[in-house]
């Protein structure tokens, strides 16, 4: 993924060792990075990817960025296949990135939630169990 100078992309150090398809963590991670960077207006573009143990059985894992925000009552509508909440000329994109996101996490048993503000960011957290 060729990104312009100025995105800078922070990633916890020190991960934890959990079992997961490697295929559907890249494409995760792929299209949260390609929605943290296309759906951004600032002049400096800050995506972060980290983790934390909420409780003892799981894992969360996030991305972080400073873009556009997404408003609440959109929240369940930007998981769904061709949903798009800006016309193609404002944002690129077809509207599958969080589609297959949530399918692929999913897959993996976990579960994806948004936190979001309109014109601060949004994180996307996915929760997954330990082991």
């Amino acid at each position: 993924m060729n990104l312009p100078d100025n995105v800078h992309i922070a990633i916890k150090n020190d991960w934890p060792r959990f079992k997961a398809e490697p295929s559907l963590l890249r494409r995760i991670f792929s299209n949260l990075i390609d929605n943290a960077y296309k759906f951004n207006d600032s002049d400096h573009i800050i995506i972060e990817i980290g983790w934390q143990i909420p409780d003892n059985d799981h894992y969360e894992i996030f991305v972080r960025d400073n873009g556009i925000g997404v408003a609440p009552h959109f929240a369940d509508q930007i998981f769904k296949v061709f949903e798009r909440l800006h016309t193609s000329d404002e944002f690129p994109g077809m509207g599958i990135g969080l589609a297959i996101v949530k399918k692929a996490v999913h897959k993996l048993e976990g579960s994806i939630r948004l936190d979001s503000v309109p014109g601060e960011g949004s994180r996307f957290s996915d929760n997954a169990h330990c082991g």
